[in-house]
């Protein structure tokens, strides 16, 4: 297995060449600081350093242990601290990375480095310089690479490049520096000297001969507020080659030409023989966009051809133009491009490079011609604030930084919007960040962006694409106005509009092309905030599309459903009739299909029973909220994001009189409620069911609320005490007198669903039964006798969960009142045997486990079930889990 690691730009691991994901912020920053220096020992002090500065915490040498085991297993080589058998190594201080073992671009660097001294040569140092593709480890925060591991990293190139050029300056060779130079030189704009040796080399790279043509300067001044973008433009570096054609496409606003003219401006001396630039006007409010032959008109005037001695049809004109330019290497601007038929017949022949921009993603130049795409996005926060800070200086976005972060919120990122933003701002220096930030909040939408200044507009740039699509693609783009998710699925989609799965697809990939919808993940779309919100702007201007919220929700009630009676097949189920004409929910054909599909829905149906409730959909607002419990009580234990859920549609069910849903929420709260160690809550929404049953005749409701009273007598945070047990005896006494006539009644077999629920509740009277037995007579083995009767009656319905249910109650008889780890032990383990592994309940009763082993003295095997515990409570953060952890801790 071959290991490698980068550190001389952005931080990167390869394994076998292919790239591995490094793991959390926390483990890349010590990895990082461990790649310094391959072979030399970081010690812990110098690592917590650079993680927590002046503030590390109390147990700062425990969380780097951690984070070390995290990265060998991430690394693939996982083992105890002390074991030599992977690329991170333990010292006597601190940590090493064994530079013998992986493949590191430092080491590879300072080898070179040597050898380049070695020679005396210029082009070896050169070479050695292609090693670096940005500064030190330019994906952590900034705060980390000021520490002096990483900057005096990043002095060594500047060395290496001063004394390469100083060499050059006596012997010749300095032009081929130029791209190494121009590259340092943007990592660090500051260093006088750089900026020298770079001039010098540039001059050296000059051709002494003079070709007597003219040479095209046409490119528009360096843009002066640009900021960031420095993967973008190493990218381009990259990318750019004699015959390149390179396509920067993105949203509008994004900052595509501001992009484009930064990097022509920067990689000048690449191209001797001039710049080329046009506006093709492909988007904009100047009319139509520049015609091909228009173009190469200015072009050849460009080149010195008058217009009157120019060839008239398009043919004519774009050979004249490759004939003038065949022996030229030069750098041509397209920007603003509309289509491929506009861009085609300018580009250079094959020694020079295009470089073209344009809203739509131009596949015809990927595919046909071999163009190179570069996807601009926009920008995230910290580029944002940078932007800001360049635009209106250190001291003014450091006085306000609530503001700041408010603006560039409201702005999401786009730099259009943050360029109107800091114009707005500059033009009204009296103006403090927090009156700009305040007005653009109580402005609505596009409005923060209108009016401010003369001829930039977020509504009118998105106007331009709009107004470009198809009538089906527009629809769709209103549409999806009324979707409630951050990003939306394709099925989703067609159940939205309808009309099937290939037309639908189109529309997309017309909305795509046109950079108002990004596909994210593959079959995944969205829109940037503010594409949104013009969206809604014009379904607000009277294309109300009324029906698309109701389909919408149709969908997601519809897949949800089905996808929960997958996860717990042995809930009981409700229906929800047949989707309206059009709806196509989800299909699912196994249990990990369906968990896999919430897990990607997960935020779109909170939105969607938000939006439900907002617009009274009372029908959808209560079956949303039983499939999401299905999922968050049965599978991710998330009881306290339940409670709230169930709240909002308890209120829907008495307001519309839907006494099963009124009985059925109250449930839900009460077995939240107490698993949350809310029992005096949940023994009284327990209570309330069960008057609802009673209320409305209905048997089965009124033991299901019992049961729930019972459990929340015996079952809190210490053993019940004998007057719990026997009112939780005395509910169990009661569900039998509701629901045993009607199961002696009952036909044989196990096919209806009602029996299935009866037999269920019957069989968890044996909980209460078994306490009464052990509180009255204190015979363990008759109280566990008790209890499995109720796991025999729930064997002979098939139900694992209920059985599971049983056997960890017989844990606990055994380990707290019986005090027998062992036996304990033993009936935990039958209970986790019967528990599906994505099952919350899986965590609780491996903790038990690992409690009761370690009591055992059995500590390997305690060992084994407290990893398989931390495994399955990894990245879980809501409070059971997090008690759950803490006792694993104690364990320890």
């Amino acid at each position: 297995m071959t290991l490698q690691l980068r550190i001389l730009g952005r931080l990167q691991g390869f394994r076998n060449g292919k790239e591995i994901e490094l793991g959390s912020p926390q483990q890349r920053i010590v990895l990082a600081a461990l790649l310094t220096s391959p072979g030399t020992p970081v010690a812990l002090t110098t690592l917590a350093e650079v993680l927590w500065g002046d503030a590390s915490p109390r147990a700062a040498a425990a969380t780097i242990h951690q984070y070390i085991s995290q990265l060998r297993r991430t690394l693939g080589c996982p083992g105890p601290a002390q074991a030599a058998d992977g690329p991170i190594h333990r010292t006597a201080s601190g940590y090493r990375v064994a530079a013998e073992e992986v493949e590191v671009d430092v080491t590879q660097w300072r080898r070179l480095v040597a050898e380049a001294r070695s020679q005396s040569s210029v082009v070896a140092h050169a070479a050695a310089a292609e090693l670096w593709s940005g500064p030190v480890a330019s994906g952590l925060p900034l705060r980390v690479r000021d520490h002096a591991l990483f900057a005096g990293l990043d002095r060594e190139l500047v060395d290496v490049l001063i004394e390469a050029a100083d060499l050059a300056a006596d012997s010749g060779g300095g032009e081929v520096l130029v791209a190494s130079l121009t590259r340092a030189a943007r990592w660090h704009p500051t260093h006088e000297g750089l900026r020298n040796r770079l001039a010098r080399a540039r001059d050296a790279a000059e051709p002494q001969e003079d070709r007597q043509r003219i040479r095209p300067m046409q490119l528009p001044p360096r843009p002066a507020a640009f900021s960031g973008r420095q993967p973008e433009l190493d990218l381009l570096d990259r990318l750019a080659h004699p015959g390149s054609v390179i396509v920067v496409g993105g949203l509008g606003g994004v900052g595509k030409t501001s992009l484009a003219l930064r990097w022509a401006h920067e990689a000048a001396t690449r191209f001797p023989d001039g710049q080329l630039y046009l506006d093709l006007t492909g988007f904009s409010s100047r009319g139509s966009p520049m015609r091909p032959g228009d173009a190469l008109h200015a072009f050849l005037e460009g080149l010195g051809v008058p217009r009157a001695h120019q060839p008239s049809t398009l043919d004519e004109l774009a050979r004249l133009y490759r004939s003038i330019l065949a022996d030229r290497r030069i750098v041509v601007v397209l920007d603003n491009a509309r289509d491929e038929a506009q861009v085609r017949p300018l580009l250079p022949p094959e020694g020079s490079t295009t470089l073209v921009t344009s809203r739509n993603r131009l596949s015809g130049l990927i595919a046909d011609e071999g163009a190179s795409p570069v996807t601009l996005e926009v920008f995230d926060s910290a580029d944002a604030e940078r932007y800001l800070r360049r635009r209106l200086g250190d001291d003014r976005v450091a006085a306000d930084p609530a503001a700041v972060a408010q603006i560039i919120e409201v702005c999401g990122g786009l730099p259009l919007a943050l360029a109107i933003c800091a114009a707005w701002a500059d033009r009204n220096p009296a103006f403090t960040l927090t009156d700009v930030a305040a007005e653009l909040s109580r402005r609505r939408g596009l409005d923060a962006f209108a009016s401010v200044t003369a001829g930039r507009d977020v509504r009118a740039v998105y106007s331009w694409s709009y107004e470009q699509l198809s009538p089906g693609a527009a629809r769709l783009f209103r549409r999806l106005a009324w979707h409630p998710g951050a990003d939306v699925a394709l099925p989703t989609v067609v159940s939205m509009v309808g009309v099937g799965a290939t037309e639908t697809l189109a529309w997309i990939a017309e909305l795509a092309d046109a950079q108002l919808l990004t596909e994210i993940r593959p079959g995944r779309y969205a829109s940037h905030d503010l594409v949104k919100a013009y969206a809604v702007e014009l379904v607000a201007d009277g294309d109300s599309e009324a029906e698309t919220l109701p389909r919408i929700l149709d969908h997601y009630v519809h897949s949800l459903i089905a996808a929960a009676g997958w996860a717990n097949p042995f809930r009981r189920q409700i229906g929800a009739g047949e989707p309206p004409e059009g709806v196509t929910p989800e299909v699912f054909t196994n249990r990990s299909a369906a968990i896999a599909w919430f897990d990607a829905e997960r935020e779109n149906l909170r939105s969607a029973m938000d939006v439900a409730e907002a617009y009274r959909l009372d029908w959808h607002v209560l079956r949303l909220c039983w499939g999401l419990n299905g999922f968050l009580l049965d599978l991710t234990g998330q009881w306290d994001e339940a409670i709230p859920l169930a709240r909002r549609a308890l209120k829907v069910a008495r307001r519309t009189d839907e006494s099963w849903w009124e009985g059925y929420l109250h449930n839900v709260l009460g077995n939240s409620c107490h698993r949350v160690r809310r029992h005096e809550e949940a023994y009284r929404h327990w209570e309330l069911a069960a008057d609802v049953g009673r209320r409305i005749g209905d048997p089965v409701r009124t033991a299901i609320g019992l049961l729930g009273m019972g459990i929340s007598l015996t079952s809190r945070d210490r053993w019940p005490a004998d007057d719990l047990v026997e009112q939780a005896a005395s509910c169990g006494d009661q569900i039998r007198e509701l629901l045993t006539d009607i199961d002696r009644q009952a036909p044989p077999g196990r096919g209806d669903p009602q029996v299935t629920h009866t037999r269920e509740l019957l069989g968890f009277t044996y909980e209460f039964s078994a306490l009464r037995v052990l509180h009255r007579t204190g015979d363990i083995g008759a109280a566990v006798a008790e209890r499995m009767r109720g796991i025999e009656l729930h064997r002979q319905i098939e139900s694992l969960p209920r059985q599971q249910l049983g056997w960890q109650s017989i844990g606990r008889i055994q380990e707290y009142a019986g005090g027998d780890s062992a036996a304990a032990a033993r009936a935990y383990a039958e209970a986790l045997a019967l528990v599906e592994n994505d099952e919350w309940i899986g965590a609780e009763l491996l903790v038990a486990l690992t409690r009761c082993h370690t009591r055992l003295g059995e500590h390997d095997t305690a060992g084994r079930y407290r990893c398989r515990a931390r495994q399955r409570l990894e990245g879980v953060h809501h409070p059971p889990a997090q008690r759950l952890r803490a006792e694993l801790d104690t364990l320890a």
